[in-house]
């Protein structure tokens, strides 16, 4: 696979992304972990805790397309990208899904995935799914989609709770969780823009695989908040957390 976004959203050299992940953090086993993207040192703590002991596991890679629907797949809301043999690990295309592999020069949320993966585990396959969810149809489509895989874990890269201020973004972290430890549909807060975010219909179309929801930290604007969610500067609440 290309490397797009090298010295973009995480260093080029091994050594300098090794140095950003702590390899004596807490690790937790969970069906379904919600992993924020972003710049990587704003992320590193996460995703030490989130790829430690995923050595020899199948991962069920979930992203957002944050870009329109392309005209020749206007009727796939669903799409992987080609296989690719890493030194660590294995791109496996999605089954019955096209590749798009355009998509890896507008993404970079796997990308940045595999680079911290590569460092943290051996001998991991991973299956990219590109969704972009835009009904209740499309929604169904990946739940349904999901049921017909193999897979270990899931992983969803996304951010929720962004806000036009720091209020309305913890207001929006806040209401995600209560939805979510609550096991209440995310579909009809998402419409009403109660919620909003990159990945929260991908969110709504997983969260049935398992129950019991927990935060397991939050930042913002770069800010370590803790999973209290209390108040802090920034515009996104960025959530890790896991489904027990």
């Amino acid at each position: 696979m290309k490397n797009y976004f090298q010295d973009i959203m995480y260093p080029s050299s091994r050594d300098q992304l090794e140095a950003m992940v702590d390899k004596d953090a807490d690790s937790f086993n969970a069906k379904i972990i919600l992993l924020p993207h972003a710049e990587a040192s704003f992320v590193a703590s996460f995703y030490s805790s989130a790829l430690k002991n995923m050595d020899n596991k199948k991962i069920l890679f979930l992203a957002p397309l944050h870009n329109e629907r392309l005209q020749e797949y206007k009727n796939d809301s669903l799409l992987t990208v080609s296989s690719a043999k890493e030194t660590e690990l294995e791109v496996i295309s999605a089954p019955n899904l096209k590749a798009a592999d355009y998509i890896l020069e507008e993404e970079y949320t796997l990308e940045l995935f595999l680079a911290f993966l590569s460092v943290l585990s051996q001998n991991t396959e991973v299956v990219p799914v590109f969704a972009s969810l835009e009904s209740r149809k499309d929604i169904k489509t990946l739940e349904n989609y999901i049921k017909c895989l193999d897979y270990d874990v899931v992983i969803i890269s996304g951010n929720f709770a962004e806000g036009n201020n720091n209020e309305e973004a913890l207001r929006q972290a806040k209401l995600l969780s209560s939805l979510l430890e609550n096991n209440i549909s995310l579909i009809d807060e998402g419409n009403r823009k109660h919620i909003t975010g990159c990945a929260w219909p991908i969110l709504e179309a997983v969260r049935k695989l398992s129950k019991g929801f927990k935060i397991i930290s939050a930042r913002a604007n770069g800010g370590e908040i803790g999973p209290e969610l209390m108040p802090a500067e920034g515009k996104v609440y960025q959530v890790f957390g896991v489904f027990k």
